[in-house]
């Protein structure tokens, strides 16, 4: 591109010569712009996602390490907050909707309190 607008600068080149060459030369320039950002931004999700998989991953070693030693008010208490809700089908499948909150450690909340 710098070349071109060189020739451009010397009137090597028309004006219409440089349109024709320059515009394709910009178009795809922005596009490759454009390009990475949106691939920096899905980095970027993707990190967060690995992230959070992590958080969950670890929070779940803790509660299997610490369930032993729980009362059973507190299992009850930390089931009915991971668990949003239940269903029995006739065909005795049973479903569990799961409440979780990224961030939020359930499994030590009892010792913050």
């Amino acid at each position: 591109m710098d070349r071109l607008y060189e020739l451009y600068d010397k009137e090597a080149v028309s004006v219409e010569e440089f349109k024709s060459k320059f515009q394709p030369l910009e178009e795809s320039s922005s596009l490759l712009f454009e390009t990475v950002a949106r691939l920096e931004k899905e980095i970027g999700l993707l990190e967060a996602d690995t992230a959070t998989k992590a958080e969950i991953f670890e929070e779940g070693e803790t509660l299997v390490a610490e369930w032993p030693k729980m009362t059973k008010k507190r299992k009850r208490t930390l089931v009915e907050s991971l668990v949003e809700r239940i269903t029995v089908h006739k065909s005795r499948k049973v479903d569990f909707e799961l409440n979780y909150v990224p961030g939020q450690s359930i499994v030590n909340s009892e010792r913050k309190q």
